[in-house]
């Protein structure tokens, strides 16, 4: 199951590298291969929230900045949130931004210009790492 979801987290990956989206039947997938998880597994019903941190902060800030992080990347950190939990979604989150900034000011040291950032191949390392860690 969980090359299944890497797998999907890599196709993500893919797409919004190359086309600056991330197609809502990969996210759904993710998100079901979560849930099934949850039931098959017998998770505890609390990691649920995941779904709903940070995503939904995230939702906000996107309704006053709708520049700030695409509709795609929100949707693909809630079915990730199912996956891992809320708090590995929140590390998740943190380590994804963390990545992206390393990324671009490498960008911006060696001249070159930066008008989006693919998010899906970060969050993706950044799942890695929090599934690696827990």
């Amino acid at each position: 199951m969980e090359l299944a979801f890497f797998s999907l987290l890599l196709l993500c990956s893919i797409y919004d590298i190359r086309k600056r989206i991330i197609p809502n039947n990969i996210i759904l997938g993710i998100l079901m291969l979560g849930l099934f998880r949850l039931i098959v597994s017998a998770m505890d019903i609390g990691s649920l929230w995941g779904f709903f941190i940070p995503a939904f902060p995230l939702l906000v800030v996107k309704f006053f900045n709708p520049k700030y992080i695409g509709a795609g990347d929100i949707k693909l950190l809630m079915a990730i949130g199912v996956w891992v939990g809320y708090k590995s979604n929140i590390l998740v989150y943190i380590l994804a931004c963390t990545l992206a900034l390393v990324w671009a000011l490498l960008h911006i040291t060696l001249k070159k210009q930066i008008k989006t950032v693919p998010f899906a191949p970060f969050i993706t390392v950044a799942v890695a790492i929090t599934v690696a860690m827990i």
